[in-house]
């Protein structure tokens, strides 16, 4: 036997104690005069998640389309740049059919059994016709089925380039069905190697306080906190220049820009 070393107790993942971070790229990059919104040419692989759940109203829903449509434009601009962002696009939170409500008893389900479709994939060069697609979509409003949507995530990125990191972006207003199972799933992605973000908007009247689910995320998201939990106020807010340009920035500025 040996005498204990230490206090006997080791920080959580998440303590000040354990993990620590300094500020870098200070000042920020300025963007040129006549660019209204941040661009990307950092050689990454971008996997995309947009809520269309019922948790949100049709006139949000215009306005998350829309942010959604300014990120992958500035991602991906027209497609040319073969070294630069691809983006695998799904939207989650349409009609479930029965056989995903009912756990398919041993069936093999299909995503879109559960309302999660993906409207581009990161195997496949990013076309610059995406953000019409995203434009285009009609209101899912179904069920949040948050944990599936991430499930597919992961095999998803097997299909990323080698030599390119993989980011996760989850832009939500919704409660998951299923706190725990998302939790989950966003570690596993973490243990994957991918960076996970989520980007929570707040609808009118709710405060990030009286939120539970965004309490949940700052456990779901990688380190650090403040580059990787990105609160929105509201809808309107979300799809605009100035929150669009923030969410790219955070997107690539670890991959070089």
């Amino acid at each position: 036997r040996e005498l204990a070393v230490g206090t006997g107790s080791c920080p959580g993942p998440h303590s000040h104690d354990r993990a620590n971070f300094r500020m870098c790229q200070l000042p920020a990059c300025e963007r040129p005069k006549n660019q209204r919104i941040s661009k990307c040419k950092s050689k990454v692989d971008v996997a995309l998640l947009v809520d269309g759940s019922s948790a949100i109203s049709a006139a949000d829903w215009n306005l998350m389309r829309r942010a959604a449509s300014m990120v992958v434009e500035a991602l991906i601009g027209d497609g040319s740049n073969a070294d630069g962002p691809r983006v695998a696009l799904q939207v989650f939170g349409g009609k479930l059919s029965a056989k995903c409500a009912q756990g398919g008893a041993g069936e093999v389900i299909d995503l879109k059994d559960c309302g999660i479709t993906w409207l581009s994939h990161i195997r496949d060069k990013t076309e610059g016709d995406l953000a019409k697609k995203i434009g285009d979509l009609q209101f899912p409003a179904g069920s949040a089925l948050t944990h599936t949507a991430l499930s597919g995530v992961e095999m998803e990125l097997h299909y990323g380039r080698m030599d390119a990191p993989s980011v996760v972006v989850v832009l939500t207003a919704g409660e998951p069905m299923d706190m725990h199972l998302t939790g989950e799933v966003s570690m596993d992605l973490q243990e994957f190697g991918s960076r996970v973000m989520w980007v929570p908007i707040l609808r009118r009247g709710l405060q990030a306080s009286h939120w539970a689910p965004l309490q949940e995320m700052k456990h779901w998201v990688s380190l650090p906190l403040q580059e990787n939990l990105v609160v929105v106020e509201g809808f309107k807010t979300l799809a605009t220049p100035v929150a669009v340009s923030r969410l790219v920035d955070e997107i690539c500025a670890a991959h070089g820009r």
